[in-house]
């Protein structure tokens, strides 16, 4: 509904004449929506954020003066690091101008507004991130920066000055937001976590205190306990998915500087650090939201480093599976989520073996499930924890790539050995194991037998002629 309210405002703006609607050159009525803008942005609510964005979006199509009115907006606040930046990347702003047309000069300077704002919020929460997650979330800004890029054609600004430099600084930034956030949903249970220090009569605590006015103050007081720490939870996981999303618009659109060339968005360091975010939030994360929006921007980032031209960028997502598959066996990363179904581990898998080339005729994925299959095999003593966790991740990743249909066909060879392994997990005294084993076997007849017909298990519906099974 927003998208078709964004293109019947284009429509109507485009071919009025009323001088009250008319934006380009309405330096109050753009005011008033920068104003809105900036209001939504620091909603607690993320569909805020979604329908500043689409504002941004209108302006950009219809405000030739937007960096002007919204450097007037900054300056009459408190906001001196904004004022600061926007500044700074004037003289790179006044280039572009000149040289792009009126959509992307837009672009560029509320970029460079936004990026202030974000600095601004990053400063805070390393002071106080409870009070920015009650008061003014980091991922509504994030999204809107997000959301004009997906707009512009990155392979077109490679050659452009000062866009390179953005690209760079929105990449340092995000990874300090990282930084800050990532600690929350790494911990063993960060539904419930609180940050050391913070009590009930904190402001940030009360701010987002869902109960009305008028009710009883003990209950008044657990309310806003436990919504200071979703309110928390909700800043963190959130502003991980939206640099996750960011991130892998980066690596599927953003061209890349190849032999100190400066024909490109993306540094060979900037794409590392950005497979090192990844790497992280996907093994290190426990939280549900963070790791599965984090696996919708790595493959993305996975199917560019399986077919770059550059030999270190290209060998990284076959070096990661190495890595991982050596600690696995020696059980020497003790960071990765021993519960929850090994989290993120099998996300990881899935993402950088089903991007593989045709080319590769499947060689890291044959190399892959051999050793899984053989780590899995293997049963512990019911005391040996240190040989019992790594089965178990074993067990979860089999399970996640046998249940991924991108894999298709490549998978089958493997079926077999898989129930074996499964059945034999059905005789560890180690529960972890049981459990895991169960879970696996499901997903094994469901890739053998299909899913149900019916309700009915013995019905006609469903079963499968010898000729079938075979065939």
């Amino acid at each position: 509904n927003k998208q078709l309210g964004l293109e019947l405002l284009s429509l109507i703006l485009k071919n009025t004449s009323n001088s009250s609607v008319y934006l380009k050159g309405n330096e109050q009525l753009c005011t008033v929506l920068y104003g809105l803008c900036e209001t939504l942005m620091e909603s607690v609510n993320p569909h805020d954020s979604v329908t500043a964005a689409y504002i941004l979006r209108l302006l950009l199509l219809h405000s030739v003066d937007s960096l002007h009115v919204a450097e007037r907006r900054l300056n009459t606040g408190d906001s001196s690091d904004q004022t600061l930046k926007l500044a700074e990347t004037s003289h790179s702003s006044a280039y572009v101008g000149h040289n792009v047309n009126d959509n992307m000069t837009n672009t560029y300077n509320i970029l460079a507004m936004l990026l202030g704002k974000l600095k601004a919020l990053v400063k805070h929460s390393r002071e106080d991130l409870l009070e920015v997650a009650a008061s003014s979330p980091i991922y509504g800004v994030i999204h809107c920066i997000r959301a004009l890029l997906a707009d512009v054609d990155m392979v077109l600004l490679g050659p452009k000055s000062g866009w390179a430099e953005v690209v760079g600084d929105i990449v340092d930034v995000c990874c300090e937001v990282s930084s800050i956030v990532s600690p929350i949903v790494q911990t063993a249970a960060p539904e419930g976590f609180v940050p050391e220090g913070a009590t009930l009569m904190d402001d940030a605590v009360t701010q987002v205190s869902l109960k009305p006015a008028g009710e009883d103050d003990c209950a008044a007081s657990q309310e806003s306990s436990s919504v200071s720490s979703q309110a928390l939870l909700i800043c963190c996981w959130r502003s991980l998915m939206e640099i996750s999303l960011l991130f892998g618009q980066f690596a599927q659109k953003a061209p890349l500087c190849e032999d100190n060339s400066q024909q490109g968005l993306l540094s060979v360091q900037q794409v590392l650090k950005i497979g090192d975010y990844f790497t992280t939030q996907l093994l290190e994360a426990r939280h549900l939201g963070a790791f599965e929006k984090g696996k919708d921007g790595f493959i993305r980032l996975c199917h560019r480093l399986w077919r770059s031209e550059i030999a270190d960028l290209r060998k990284l997502p076959c070096d990661w599976l190495t890595g991982l598959l050596a600690s696995l066996h020696d059980y020497s990363d003790s960071s990765l989520c021993a519960t929850r179904r090994s989290a993120g581990l099998p996300l990881f898998f899935e993402c950088v073996l089903t991007t593989e080339p045709e080319e590769h005729q499947q060689a890291q994925l044959k190399s892959s499930m051999e050793k899984l299959l053989s780590l899995a095999s293997s049963l512990p003593l019911p005391t040996d924890s240190k040989h019992t966790v790594p089965i178990v991740h074993a067990l979860n990743i089999l399970k996640a790539l046998f249940r991924n249909t991108k894999l298709g066909e490549y998978i089958f060879p493997y079926i077999v050995d898989g129930v074996k392994v499964a059945v034999l997990g059905f005789a560890s005294e180690v529960w972890a194991i049981r459990n895991a084993s169960t879970l696996l076997f499901s997903i094994l007849m469901t890739r053998v037998f299909g899913v149900k017909r019916g309700k009915d298990e013995h019905a006609r519906r469903n079963c499968m002629s010898g000729r079938e099974f075979f065939a």
